[in-house]
């Protein structure tokens, strides 16, 4: 891959000491996360895909080339009102070990949702600077994933710590007693910020459509029998509104040989879970219907704008280069992509059909 080959180069030139140019770090993550397909099988030999090998190389260069305000990246500060439920301890992001890095991405997943906001005079905004964080949090990751290390305790004290990460699968300890981040949980992580940064980035970049309930039932006439050909599809779309962002293709990748359905993953975190019911005719025939209820009708009235996935290619440019408009659903948040990777939303879905089938309405 051509980004791969991009960070080593980079890399090689930091460890021969040779002056680099200014880094453009953003450039390359958003590089990453259109150029590389997190839903791309790892290989069986290497136990990681080209976004994983990618990823490792651009946290170790963002380590090498940090921004100037690293050192002093206040993590609290930039968390806001989020700290509390986040932050579980008050460690500077510079120091913080691998573990305290892999709490930290957690608590960014469990309130993702909550984090990013709809205005319907704007369409998406996030409260904090997720990305600014994450990309922050891989620049420390890097220190970790380019360096092994050995614990040395006297034969009386307590074990170390490592002890314990190893464990509970954070590192690997070799017969020599070098540890290193254990691979299982390099891709865990990587996988989580991938998509959340992919999926913020398309939120975030979305641009608006506006039109009114008028201009819905222009668009488009949904009926019973849609809703009925349409439950197995809903069934899915909902199970997957209530996975949290990144968790199907850190399941899809930790147990590739079962995976085949988002059910697994539903009910590996929520053994108690209970399906969704969808809504009576007459609700979805409201305008602002909820997403999940109606995306589900809206793909049989045009079959041919499929639906793009976390795990099957979401944000990635050639997945969305195969068809011209192409429906994106990740958590509860559903956009509509076209060929060139732009996204758009809309407070109704079917103002997004029209777009599709092009139709003239407002954007913003």
């Amino acid at each position: 891959m051509n980004m791969i080959h991009e960070i080593e180069t980079r890399l090689s030139k930091v460890s021969s000491s040779v002056l680099l140019d200014s880094v453009d770090t953003t450039s390359l993550v958003d590089q990453w996360l259109v150029g590389c397909d997190r839903s791309q099988h790892v290989c069986d030999s290497l136990k990681y895909n080209d976004m994983h090998l990618a990823g490792m190389g651009l946290c170790c260069l963002m380590h090498e080339t940090p921004d100037p305000g690293f050192a002093s990246f206040d993590l609290a500060d930039e968390l806001q009102t989020y700290s509390d439920s986040i932050l579980l301890h008050a460690r500077a992001l510079s120091v913080m070990s691998w573990r305290d890095l892999t709490d930290l991405v957690l608590g960014i997943q469990l309130e993702f949702g909550e984090v990013m906001q709809w205005d319907e005079a704007s369409g998406f905004y996030a409260e904090i600077d997720l990305p600014g964080i994450l990309k922050a949090v891989m620049t420390r990751m890097g220190f970790w994933l380019s360096h092994s290390w050995k614990s040395v305790t006297p034969s009386d004290s307590a074990p170390a710590d490592v002890d314990m990460d190893a464990i509970t699968g954070i590192v690997d300890v070799d017969a020599e007693g070098w540890s290193s981040i254990r691979i299982g949980s390099v891709v865990h992580t990587l996988d989580c910020i991938h998509s959340m940064l992919s999926l913020a980035k398309m939120l975030l970049q979305a641009q608006l459509v506006s039109g009114t309930y008028e201009d819905c039932q222009s668009t488009v006439r949904l009926f019973n029998h849609h809703r009925e050909a349409s439950l197995d599809d809903f069934y899915e779309i909902s199970m997957l509104a209530d996975c949290l962002p990144g968790s199907v293709t850190q399941y899809k990748h930790q147990y590739r040989f079962l995976f085949h359905s988002v059910s697994q993953v539903i009910f590996f975190h929520w053994p108690s879970y209970q399906r969704k019911v969808q809504k009576p005719q007459e609700a979805i025939d409201c305008f602002r219907t909820e997403h999940i209820h109606i995306l589900p009708l809206l793909m049989q009235v045009n079959p041919d704008i499929p639906v793009v996935f976390e795990h099957t290619g979401a944000g990635h440019t050639h997945t969305h280069k195969a068809h011209k408009f192409s429906w994106v659903c990740m958590n509860r948040y559903v956009v509509l992509a076209d060929d060139t990777g732009q996204t758009f939303c809309a407070s109704d879905l079917r103002l997004l059909l029209a777009k599709a089938g092009g139709q003239t309405l407002g954007v913003i």
